[in-house]
């Protein structure tokens, strides 16, 4: 992933899609409201850095009784 500005555009254009926003449970809608506003507090107009991520995977041993 080369930079975040892609994903910062989808998610402002989801908050500001009122049919999706609508659709959300009234904690969720606060939630990502609260999210889109940091968003637009931090985000550069472009060149934003991704953010690292990362992924657990567990696997149960193979066991014959």
């Amino acid at each position: 992933m080369q930079d975040a500005d892609w994903e910062i555009a989808a998610t402002l254009d989801y908050v500001a899609d009122t049919a999706h926003m609508s659709a959300l449970p009234t904690e969720i809608r606060r939630l990502v409201t609260t999210q889109a506003d940091l968003i637009r507090a931090t985000a550069r107009p472009r060149g934003n850095p991704a953010l690292p991520a990362y992924s657990v995977t567990a696997a149960r041993p193979y066991w014959t009784p």
